[in-house]
């Protein structure tokens, strides 16, 4: 995990609002980048800046940067065990600075990968 930069981290996180909310949505410190990154859509499918995220919340980058961090490590190791349940899914492919897609899947037990049929 060291290796992965908080725009991945961003991307990751914008990708499972549900959770998001069930874990940090409460919890006034996390509350408002909880509330941006849920409703990146007003942001016309471009993933939020740290940048943009700070200047709405009034956090500096390295604040910021240390609490995307914090609410990232904590979705892969809450207390709870296994909070990550995908009953459906919604799949965003990102191939460009404005180009993505996305679809709904229901009972997906394993990601397909290229070349899988």
């Amino acid at each position: 995990m060291e290796n992965l930069n908080t725009k991945e981290m961003l991307k990751n996180l914008v990708c499972m609002p549900e959770q998001l909310k069930r874990i940090y949505g409460n919890n006034q410190r996390y509350s408002e980048i909880v509330y941006i990154l849920t409703n990146y859509k007003e942001y016309y499918t471009k993933i939020p800046t740290l940048k943009a995220i700070g200047e709405r919340t009034n956090l500096n980058y390295n604040a910021l940067k240390k609490l995307i961090y914090q609410m990232y490590v904590g979705l892969l190791y809450h207390e709870e065990g296994s909070i990550l349940k995908f009953e459906s899914i919604t799949i965003f492919h990102f191939s460009g600075y404005d180009r993505y897609a996305q679809f709904a899947a229901k009972n997906l037990l394993t990601i397909p990968r290229i070349g899988e049929n």
